[in-house]
C-alpha cells in the first residue's frame, strides 16, 4: 500500500502538511534582495543617496537613485522583518515569504539563507531562464539551436530536479510577461513553451508580473495553456484601465452633473478569474484607495479563493526605514477592505499554499501484524524472534519461567 504526501520546497527545507499547519501568514510577492541598478538609464540618475530632502522625489521616480534600486543589506531586511513577524497575526506561528526576485535581477541565495536563519522564517524562491539578449545574435543558426525550446526546457527541468546551490525553486518566475517579445523573438517564444511544458509535467506553478501595464501577451499565453495549468498560473498586478463618466444625479428636484471614475476593463479582469487564473495585487504598486475598492468588489463577487495580496516591496524607498509602509501595508489593507476571518485565511495562506504545493512523494506502508504474549499480554511485531519452549512462544525469559514453573 502507498500513501502520497505533498510538500512545499522552502529553500532547502521540505514543508510537509504538518509543517504547513504552523504557517501563520504568507506574503506571496516580495523582493527581498534585488539589484535593478543594472537596468537603470544612468543619464536619468541624479541622486547618489537617499535623504530626507529627496525621498519623495525618489519615491515618485525610483530610477533616479541607484541606491534605491539595490536591496542588498541583510541588516536592513532583518530590521524590517523582525517587527513584522512579531505581529499578532502570526499567532506564534511561522511566516512564509515568497521571494519574487528572479535569478536575473540579483537573487542572492547566501543572503536568503542567512536571513531565514536569523528570523526563523521560511522563504520560497523561483527560477527564471534568462539571457542578456543584447549580446545574442538571434539570426545565428548556432544560437537558434543553443536556445531551442528543448534546450531551454532541459535547463529549467534541471533546476527543478537537481537544482543549483542545493536549493530547489518552488515556482517558475517571476516572469515579466509584458517584456517578452512573443511576436518575433525566438528565444522568448521557446522560453514560454518550456515554462508551460515544465508546469504541466511537474505541476509547477508559474508566477507572471504584469507590472500594472497593458499586456497583449495574455492572449498568447492563454492560447498555449492546457487544462493542467488551471490553478497553477498567477498573474500579479494586472492593469485596471479607468474612464470618467458624467452622470446626472437628481436630488430634491435638483439635477447635478457628477464625474464618476469607472473601470472600463473590469469584464476582462473577471474573464481571467472565470478562466481560473489566480490574480495577485501588490499594495505598493497601485493607488491605495483604488485597490481597496477593487478588492472589496472582487470579494463581494465571491473570488476570495483566487486572490493573493502582498505588499510588493521592491525599492529601498518602500521600506519603513526610509518612510515607506514596508511589509506592514497589508495590515492596514485588511482593515480597510473589511475582510472576514475566512477571507484573510484564504488570501494570506490557503490560496498560496494551494499554488505552491506541487511536490509529492510516495511512501510505502507495510502492515505489520502483532503477536501477543500469552503470559503478560505484551504485543510485539509478529516477525521478530522470541523465546520458545514446548512449542510455545514467550516475549521474555521471565514469562517463559512463569509458563514452565
Amino acid at each position: 500500500m502507498e500513501e502520497e504526501y505533498s510538500y512545499i520546497t522552502a529553500l532547502d527545507v521540505e514543508l510537509k502538511e504538518e509543517d504547513q499547519a504552523e504557517i501563520g501568514f504568507i506574503l506571496p510577492h516580495e523582493h527581498i534582495f534585488q539589484n535593478l541598478s543594472q537596468f537603470a538609464d544612468q543619464s536619468l540618475v541624479d541622486f547618489d543617496s537617499i535623504s530626507l530632502f529627496n525621498i519623495q522625489q525618489i519615491r515618485d521616480q525610483p530610477f533616479r537613485c541607484n541606491r534605491n534600486l539595490n536591496l542588498d543589506s541583510v541588516e536592513e531586511m532583518h530590521f524590517e522583518m523582525q517587527e513584522l513577524i512579531s505581529h499578532p497575526v502570526y499567532k506564534n506561528r511561522k511566516a512564509l515569504i515568497v521571494e519574487a526576485t528572479n535569478n536575473q535581477n540579483g537573487q542572492d541565495h547566501a543572503k536568503l539563507n542567512e536571513l531565514a536563519k536569523l528570523l526563523k522564517i521560511n522563504l520560497v524562491k523561483g527560477f527564471t531562464f534568462g539571457k542578456d539578449l543584447s549580446k545574442i545574435d538571434l539570426n545565428d543558426e548556432k544560437t537558434k539551436v543553443l536556445f531551442s525550446a528543448q534546450n531551454i526546457l532541459n535547463q529549467v527541468d534541471f533546476e527543478f530536479e537537481l537544482c543549483t546551490n542545493d536549493q530547489k525553486p518552488s515556482y517558475i518566475g517571476e516572469i515579466e510577461l509584458s517584456e517578452l517579445n512573443l511576436e518575433n523573438n525566438l528565444i522568448h517564444q521557446n522560453a514560454l513553451i518550456a515554462y508551460l511544458h515544465i508546469s504541466k509535467a511537474k505541476k509547477v506553478p508559474i508566477l507572471f508580473n504584469l507590472k500594472n501595464q497593458p499586456t497583449p501577451n495574455i492572449e498568447k499565453l492563454i492560447s498555449q495553456m492546457k487544462p493542467e495549468h488551471i490553478g497553477r498560473i498567477v498573474l500579479f498586478n494586472p492593469q485596471f484601465q479607468y474612464e470618467e463618466k458624467r452622470l446626472v444625479i437628481e436630488k430634491e428636484n435638483e439635477q447635478n452633473l457628477t464625474l464618476v471614475k469607472q473601470i472600463k476593463n473590469f469584464k476582462e479582469i473577471l474573464s481571467l478569474l472565470n478562466q481560473k487564473f489566480i490574480l495577485g495585487f501588490d499594495i505598493l504598486r497601485y493607488d491605495y484607495n483604488d485597490l481597496v475598492d477593487i478588492t472589496k468588489l472582487l470579494l463581494q463577487k465571491g473570488y476570495s479563493k483566487q486572490i493573493l495580496i502582498s505588499n510588493g516591496v521592491k525599492y529601498r524607498s518602500d521600506l519603513r526605514k526610509y518612510g515607506g509602509k514596508g511589509f506592514f501595508a497589508v495590515f492596514d489593507f485588511i482593515k480597510d477592505t473589511q475582510m472576514s476571518d475566512q477571507q484573510i485565511e484564504d488570501i494570506f495562506k490557503n490560496n498560496m499554499i494551494a499554488v505552491l504545493q506541487w511536490n509529492t512523494f510516495k511512501v510505502k506502508i507495510q502492515e505489520i501484524k502483532q503477536w501477543k504474549c500469552p503470559i503478560c499480554g505484551k504485543e510485539q511485531p509478529e516477525n521478530i524472534q522470541r523465546f520458545t519452549k514446548l512449542g510455545k512462544e514467550f516475549c521474555s525469559i521471565p514469562c517463559l519461567k512463569k509458563a514452565v514453573f
